[in-house]
């Protein structure tokens, strides 16, 4: 149901409220309007090609909303800025929302058929109100949409919370090897430390001969002997 601007208070601020807008299907385009006053004065027609905003509702075909982007309170391009930002890019996407022609349960022609009825999303589907519901199993299509949408929504935050348990154990991954390639780099270290400390030596050292010389003259020799020797020899 389309919602009416309402001025709200909230302290010293005023703030607009509007009713609940998931159940309409909004989109905007430019038109050619004639500017009577400038054709007046030019003596034939002038147009004004002019930004429109056209409101349909979920489930009546019969309803629809046409006026100026401008118009509203506030005005409908501020109301519905996704929807305008989408015609300023020409695209064709409404918000954040699931295609109706891209929800498993339905067929091709179901998704057809509801888009005949201006119900384009599954959002829109599972707001249609009660007075709209005229087709066979229109009720139980409805409860469907608001049970998959729901589900969808517990999915999400499954999802959200497993991405948020996968980013941590990626963190704790990368502390474990950064942990793991510092003590790598100091055993490496330690290991080249230990091939530039040459060893201790376990040669014995070299004993030289401690050579001392007597006082006095120099011994006689005779025939090339010691005397000395040679009076040990014979007992003397």
């Amino acid at each position: 149901m389309f919602g009416e601007a309402t001025l709200v208070k909230r302290g010293n601020n005023i703030i607009v409220q509007h009713g609940d807008d998931s159940g309409l299907y909004v989109r905007f385009y430019s038109d050619a309007i004639l500017n009577q006053q400038k054709s007046d004065a030019e003596g034939r027609p002038i147009y004004d090609q002019v930004e429109m905003c056209e409101i349909n509702f979920a489930g009546d075909n019969t309803k629809v909303r046409i006026a100026k982007a401008t118009e509203g309170n506030p005005p409908y391009y501020l109301r519905f800025p996704n929807q305008y930002a989408a015609f300023k890019q020409q695209q064709e996407i409404v918000e954040d929302v699931t295609p109706i022609e891209h929800w498993p349960p339905i067929t091709k022609a179901q998704a057809m058929e509801l888009k005949a009825m201006n119900i384009h999303t599954v959002e829109m589907l599972a707001n249609v109100p009660d007075v709209n519901l005229k087709w066979m199993g229109a009720r139980q299509l409805r409860e469907n949409a608001k049970v998959w949408l729901s589900e969808a929504e517990s999915g999400k935050e499954a999802i959200r919370l497993n991405k948020k348990i996968e980013e941590l154990q990626a963190q704790i991954e990368a502390m474990r090897n950064q942990n793991a390639g510092f003590s790598s780099s100091q055993k490496q270290e330690a290991v080249v430390q230990s091939e530039t400390i040459a060893p201790p030596s376990l040669e014995a050292p070299e004993i030289k001969p401690i050579v001392t010389r007597m006082r006095g003259r120099p011994k006689k020799v005779e025939n090339g002997a010691d005397v000395t020797s040679i009076n040990a020899a014979s007992g003397e």
